[in-house]
């Protein structure tokens, strides 16, 4: 249990360092000034620092939700009580982060860093991988937010039924309510919710 609540803390200081921040300075890059979300995160790095700046920041942010993770699950005996918070740890971080005055990004690269750190078990980071693709390409969502918030929703619901560390999908739970409550509440002007099948764009 100690070791859990280790890591778990030790994920969200590890969450708080907005690596988006870190690396457009770096770069000499404005990434919040121009964004319309005003949001440190792996897609305005790209957009608006330019595609290393962005390919350093998604390692970074992939990075720090996978270690603890991975770590934590290569120690003696990790406690599956203490697995979801582990999880969701370094997702909170990131989202209210304790060096940035809470104001954080939308974590969805710290997501799939903190689920891929279940390795060799990835069920769950593959499903919310598919059903990414799926709501980006052959059902088109939009906006982006709605997009990610559905598709974390279809990966919970499926991650209970397939999903064999029982853990892992009551932390996917508690990451879709973190990652949709921090989306719904960013301050941004958002297109009208709309559903289209490929075939018909």
């Amino acid at each position: 249990m100690l070791t859990g609540l280790f890591f778990a803390v030790s994920g969200y200081l590890l969450g708080s360092i907005l690596f988006a921040s870190i690396i457009s300075k770096l770069f000499h890059k404005d990434i919040i000034s121009k964004s319309p979300d005003k949001n440190y995160g792996t897609a305005n790095a790209f957009r608006y620092g330019g595609v290393l700046c962005g390919a350093l920041t998604l390692l970074c942010d992939m990075g720090k939700g996978f270690l603890p993770v991975f770590i934590y699950m290569h120690t003696e005996n990790p406690s599956e009580v203490m697995l979801p918070i582990v999880l969701v740890a370094p997702v909170i971080g990131h989202i209210l982060p304790i060096f940035s005055k809470f104001k954080g990004g939308k974590a969805i690269a710290v997501t799939f860093g903190s689920l891929a750190g279940m390795w060799p078990n990835w069920t769950t980071v593959l499903t919310l991988c598919f059903f990414f693709i799926l709501f980006m390409t052959l059902i088109k969502i939009t906006p982006h937010c709605y997009c990610t918030i559905i598709t974390y929703c279809c990966t919970t619901l499926v991650s209970f039924f397939i999903e064999p560390v029982k853990a892992v999908s009551i932390g996917m739970l508690m990451i879709t309510i973190a990652c949709s409550i921090k989306m719904l509440s960013v301050p941004e002007e958002r297109e009208k919710f709309d559903v289209r099948w490929l075939w018909k764009h």
